[in-house]
C-alpha cells in the first residue's frame, strides 16, 4: 500500500515543477525506501521504471551540443496559503456619565475650613510657647493680684 504522504509530496513537487525523478530522489534522499517511492510515483503515472543502480563512471563520451529546448507552455506555479489576519471591529465608545451633584464635594468651603484651623493651632501653639517662656513674669503676675 502507498503511503498517501509520498503520494501528496509527489504532487506538491510536481506542481513546482520539479520532474518525477528529481521528485523521486528528494523522497529517496529523505528515507524512504526506494520501493516506497517507485509506487507512490507508479501510482500517479503508471509504470515508471526504477532508477538505475549508481555504477562507477565510464568514460567521457563526447556529445554534440544540443539546441536549446522552450518548454510547450510554462509551469504555473502552486497557490499558496498566505494567512490573512483577522478583521477587527472597533470597540464602540463609552461615554463617561456625569456624577450626581451631591457626590461632588465643594472644594471651596472645605477649603477655607482647613486654613482657619491651621492659623487657629498656629495661634494655640504660640500661647503655649508664650506661656512656658514668661512663666516666671506670669506667676508673679499672679501672685501680686492676689495679694492686693
Amino acid at each position: 500500500m502507498v503511503k498517501e504522504e509520498l503520494i501528496s509530496g509527489m504532487k506538491n513537487a510536481l506542481a513546482r515543477g520539479y520532474s518525477i525523478e528529481q521528485a523521486k530522489q528528494s523522497f529517496i534522499n529523505a528515507g524512504y525506501s526506494r520501493d516506497e517511492v517507485d509506487a507512490a510515483a507508479s501510482s500517479l503515472y503508471g509504470v515508471i521504471p526504477r532508477f538505475p543502480q549508481p555504477t562507477a563512471p565510464a568514460a567521457p563520451v563526447y556529445a554534440p551540443p544540443a539546441a536549446p529546448q522552450t518548454p510547450a507552455a510554462p509551469i504555473a506555479p502552486a497557490p499558496v496559503y498566505v494567512p490573512r489576519a483577522p478583521i477587527l471591529q472597533p470597540a464602540p465608545q463609552l461615554q463617561p456619565r456625569p456624577l450626581p451633584s451631591t457626590a461632588i464635594p465643594k472644594k471651596s468651603s472645605t477649603g477655607f475650613l482647613i486654613v482657619m484651623l491651621i492659623i487657629i493651632l498656629a495661634i494655640l501653639l504660640l500661647l503655649l510657647g508664650a506661656t512656658f517662656f514668661f512663666r516666671g513674669s506670669i506667676l508673679d503676675f499672679l501672685k501680686n493680684l492676689r495679694v492686693s
